[in-house]
C-alpha cells in the first residue's frame, strides 16, 4: 500500500525519465540525482526504489526490440536516424519523419511502422499545436500594426469586434458494414456529410451583440452583407457607443471589403477599424465561438439543424456576458505585445522555435 502511494505522487514526466534512467543502467542513487535535479518536487530514495522494483515485476525495464518484416536489416540504422530527427525537434510529425527517411535512405515506410519503432524507443507523441498559417507578408502587416497599438496603448476600448463562424452537427469519417456480430440496438445512424449552420455576430466590452442565423443555401456577398450590417449591427452601435465614438472591426473577406459595402459604412458614418490579416488570435470574437462549439460538442449535443440553432442562441443569450467579453479582449490586448514578439508571426509558432 506505501509502494502504491509513492507511485501515486510521482508525475507522468517523472515516471518516465526514471524508466528512461532505468533503461540507461543508472543504479537508485544515480536516478535520484538525475531526475531530482530537473523535477519541481523533490523524490525520495524510498519513491525511486519502489519505482524500480515496480518495473522489474513488470519485466519492463528495458523497451521491447522492435522487429518488423517491413524495415528487415534497415532495423538498426532507421531507429538511430529517428532518435536524431527528434533529439532535433520533439515535435516532428509521422509524416516529416517518413518523407526524410525517403529522401536521406530512399525508403518508403508506412506511417503505422513508423508509429511502433516511436513507441519501442519509449519517444513521446507530441503532436504540433495546429495555429493560423501566417505568411512573411502577413506577418509583416501583423508586427507594423502591432508596434501602432503599442505605441498608441490600444486597449479596444471603443471597438466593436464581427465575425462569421460555421457550425457542424456530429459527424463521422469511420463509417463500417455491419456483421451477425454486432447488436442492432448498438448501433446509431449517422448522417456522413453534417448539416451546417453559418452565423454571423458582434461583441464588444459592452457586452455581445445580436446573432444573426443564415438560410441552408443562403451565401454571403456584399448585399446580404450590407443588410445584416443594417438590421444587427447599427442598432448595436446606437445603443452602446454611438457610430461616432466607436470602430467597427471587420476581417478582410470579399464581401466585407467590397466597393459597396465600404461606401455603405462611410455614408452611415461608421468608422472602420484597421485590421492585419490572419489575425484569430488578436480578435476575441473568435474566442467566444470556441466557448460555444465546445458547449455543443460536451453539452448540448444537438441532433437537428433547428436544434444546433437553438443550442447556439440559448448559450449566446444566457453565457456570454459583459465579463466574459471583457475577458477575452483583456486576453487578446495581451496577445498584441506577443504578436510583436514573434515579429507577427503565430503565436505558437514562436513559442515552439524556442525549444
Amino acid at each position: 500500500c506505501v509502494k502504491y502511494i509513492y507511485q501515486m505522487n510521482l508525475s507522468k514526466d517523472t515516471k518516465s525519465r526514471l524508466r528512461e534512467a532505468k533503461y540507461k543502467g543508472m543504479t537508485v542513487t544515480q536516478a535520484l540525482r538525475s531526475v531530482s535535479a530537473t523535477s519541481p518536487n523533490p523524490l525520495r530514495y524510498s519513491q525511486v526504489k519502489s519505482f524500480y522494483e515496480s518495473q522489474e515485476k513488470r519485466g519492463s525495464e528495458r523497451p521491447h526490440i522492435y522487429k518488423s518484416y517491413v524495415l528487415g536489416e534497415n532495423t538498426d540504422s532507421i531507429q538511430h536516424k529517428m532518435v536524431e530527427i527528434y533529439n532535433k525537434n520533439k515535435y516532428t510529425s509521422l509524416q516529416q519523419v517518413a518523407s526524410n527517411l525517403k529522401c536521406d535512405m530512399d525508403v518508403d515506410i508506412p506511417i503505422g511502422v513508423l508509429r511502433g519503432v516511436k513507441r519501442s524507443l519509449l519517444l513521446k507523441d507530441l503532436r504540433p499545436i495546429k495555429v493560423q498559417d501566417v505568411s512573411e507578408i502577413q506577418a509583416e502587416k501583423r508586427f507594423i500594426l502591432c508596434e501602432e497599438w503599442i505605441n498608441e496603448e490600444e486597449n479596444f476600448d471603443n471597438v466593436v469586434f464581427s465575425d462569421e463562424s460555421i457550425f457542424a452537427l456530429g459527424g463521422s469519417t469511420a463509417w463500417i458494414t455491419t456483421s451477425s456480430s454486432h447488436d442492432v440496438d448498438r448501433l446509431v445512424g449517422e448522417r456522413k456529410f453534417p448539416e451546417k449552420v453559418q452565423v454571423w455576430a458582434s461583441m464588444s466590452r459592452a457586452g455581445p451583440g445580436d446573432l444573426v442565423f443564415f438560410d441552408r443555401h443562403e451565401r454571403l456577398n456584399a448585399p446580404s452583407y450590407t443588410d445584416i450590417l443594417s438590421s444587427h449591427l447599427l442598432p448595436y452601435l446606437d445603443r452602446t457607443y454611438g457610430r461616432s465614438n466607436c470602430f467597427f472591426m471587420q476581417d478582410g473577406a470579399s464581401s466585407h471589403t467590397a466597393r459597396s459595402t465600404m461606401s455603405q459604412l462611410d455614408a452611415w458614418g461608421v468608422r472602420v477599424f484597421d485590421w492585419a490579416p490572419s489575425s484569430p488570435d488578436l480578435n476575441p470574437i473568435e474566442f467566444l465561438w470556441r466557448e460555444v462549439k465546445h458547449h455543443l460538442r460536451s453539452d448540448a449535443r444537438p441532433t437537428t439543424r433547428q436544434g444546433l440553432e437553438d443550442a447556439i442562441d440559448q448559450y449566446w443569450s444566457n453565457e456570454i456576458t459583459v465579463d466574459v467579453c471583457n475577458k477575452y479582449i483583456d486576453h487578446c490586448v495581451s496577445n498584441i505585445e506577443k504578436v510583436h514578439s514573434s515579429l507577427g508571426f503565430a503565436i505558437m509558432e514562436k513559442a515552439r522555435n524556442l525549444y
